[in-house]
């Protein structure tokens, strides 16, 4: 019997056929395995070796010559089969959150939208508020006439005009004199 053969057995008995299972609990890629028990039945180096009998409480003896047990003496059951019965536990709560995260990023898209709704509309006010104050401006302004001898001008005098003029500010009923 070959190495390649011996991997096949431990994973068909420990696993349940499960090779990436095996892979997982052993810190070696799918790959790796796929390679020494596929098509290609290419021989495990060293360090693969090395972590199945570390991580797999495999007997370096049987697995190397194929002498005595599987399973080391300290190994009383297989753990692999464990991950097995879990991995539905796992896939549910998986599925679980995955569609959580799905609705939170539906809500987030929505909340993103109302945001930019919020600015522009926050930027509509900006501009309300400065129109309104270069109307109050304006309206101030055009309140105070100049108080200048012999003019009747409708327009303000530039500030070399005005630099001596008394200011006396606009009635609002034109009615009522002092």
């Amino acid at each position: 019997m070959t190495i390649n053969e011996r991997f096949d057995i431990i994973i068909k008995k420990l696993y349940l056929g499960n090779k990436s299972a095996f892979a997982k609990d052993v810190h070696v890629s799918p790959t790796v395995i796929e390679n020494v028990v596929g098509k290609r039945q290419g021989k495990p180096s060293y360090d693969v070796l090395e972590k199945i009998c570390a991580n797999a409480n495999i007997s370096i003896e049987w697995l190397f010559y194929g002498n005595g047990s599987m399973l080391r003496e300290e190994q009383t059951s297989p753990q692999p089969v464990i991950y097995q019965e879990n991995d539905s536990v796992y896939k549910g709560l998986y599925e679980k959150i995955y569609e959580e995260n799905k609705a939170l990023l539906q809500k987030i898209g929505k909340m993103g939208g109302e945001i930019e709704m919020l600015k522009k509309t926050n930027g509509q006010l900006k501009n309300e508020i400065l129109n309104l104050r270069e109307e109050q401006l304006q309206e101030q302004t055009e309140s105070f006439t100049p108080n200048v001898a012999g003019s009747d001008r409708k327009t303000l005098p530039t500030h070399a005009n005005i630099a001596n003029a008394p200011f006396s500010k606009k009635r609002q009923n034109p009615q009522i004199e002092k």
